[in-house]
């Protein structure tokens, strides 16, 4: 065992044995507090200045005041004690103007007490780019008349005049609403991305479109304003991500198609896009293989045994051939009922245009198409 492991445990033993000398209340209140507790915790936990300071020399100091009582055994405790420590520096001292509900944790901080986005000490993750990393600052909302009295590296403290962002999750850890939490993480993001994100915070019924769209219209910041409510808005529609708002824009509204019902719930399913018998499911990833190849035929067996027709569709399809897509799905939409006529837009190729004069016979356009070498087989 080298010297520095043994000076280690000596110097946990310390602080551990000037832990019991605390009252009840105070051991409790450091427990919850992820084993960190402020000088003025201290005060007006009955301790007097000297016997805070006889035992604030036995314990590690984070900050100014702030000090590790109990020893952070694994990386969830080392997180937890990253939030409060943040937290208990910006509290607010002696005559500091106190604000409800801050000082709070946010941005990708709070996302990841959300489960949104992982977590790792490392300084960078290995996939996701919305990581929060050793790399990053915490992000704590203050009052706005607030002076925080000692910078500390990794925070980045942000004066904020809305209290509501805050709420209180388990442990009285103070973190932004899951709202001001997607919408903050939002303006890291490009234009592209914004729908993905949205659907993730309000997976598992986290949130909604619409409370996220309410929330947003309250404020008088927000980056990419007219994108962000745009997006916010096709969300409250059913558009729940980038491929289908492609596919509403591309396939759709410029062949004169019904926009069908979406985001059906459909037993323990959801389904993108549902007319009636025709089921259309869109899938943004590349492929799928092994297991995922499997769920797709599942599925897609399901809709068959059920009496419906399902077509699958991804990002190859809705952008590099959207004509033909349209066509494919006007076509089926016509044999199952349907008594408009897809229409071609200005990009359809002319043998599609040629093809719509005999549309109301589907099975001589698809030969139309084929012939002509643009009917996908």
């Amino acid at each position: 065992m080298g010297a520095d492991t043994t000076q280690r445990q000596e110097a946990t033993v310390l602080r551990m044995f000037a832990a019991q000398r605390l009252t009840q209340d105070l051991q409790q209140l450091a427990q919850a507090q992820a084993g960190l507790l402020a000088r003025d915790q201290l005060l007006l936990g009955g301790l007097s200045r000297t016997a805070t300071a006889r035992l604030a020399a036995d314990w590690e100091t984070l900050s100014a005041g702030v000090y590790r009582v109990y020893p952070a055994v694994n990386e969830d405790a080392r997180w937890q004690s990253r939030l409060w420590l943040g937290l208990l520096i910006a509290e607010p001292r002696g005559t500091s103007p106190a604000t409800p509900g801050l000082p709070a944790i946010g941005g990708l901080a709070a996302a990841a007490q959300y489960g949104l986005v992982p977590r790792t000490e490392l300084m960078r993750h290995p996939s996701d780019k919305l990581a929060i990393t050793a790399a990053h600052d915490i992000d704590v909302y203050v009052g706005p008349r607030l002076v925080v009295r000692a910078a500390q590296a990794g925070y980045r403290f942000v004066r904020s005049r809305h209290p509501g962002r805050a709420r209180f999750s388990e442990g009285d850890l103070t973190v932004t609403s899951i709202e001001d939490t997607a919408l903050d993480v939002l303006e890291l993001l490009e234009p592209s991305e914004v729908a993905d994100w949205i659907d993730r915070a309000c997976r598992y019924g986290m949130s909604t479109p619409e409370r996220l769209l309410k929330m947003a219209m309250t404020r008088s910041r927000l980056a990419n304003r007219d994108a962000m409510m745009a997006i916010l808005q096709d969300q409250v529609e059913g558009v729940t991500s980038t491929l289908e708002r492609v596919f509403r824009d591309e396939v759709e509204r410029p062949h004169g198609l019904p926009e069908g019902r979406r985001q059906v719930r459909d037993g323990n399913r959801v389904l993108d896009v549902l007319h009636d018998c025709v089921v259309i499911e869109l899938d943004g990833r590349a492929g799928h293989v092994g297991e995922g190849r499997w769920r797709d035929r599942r599925r897609d067996n399901s809709h068959t045994v059920r009496g419906r027709y399902s077509l699958r569709y991804g990002w190859q399809d809705c952008t590099y051939e959207p004509c033909l897509v349209a066509w494919e799905v006007g076509g089926l939409l016509v044999r199952t009922g349907w008594q408009g006529r897809p229409t071609p837009c200005p990009n359809c190729p002319p043998d599609l245009v040629a093809a719509q004069v005999i549309a109301g016979d589907w099975r001589a356009a698809v030969t139309a198409m084929d012939t002509a070498g643009l009917y996908r087989v």
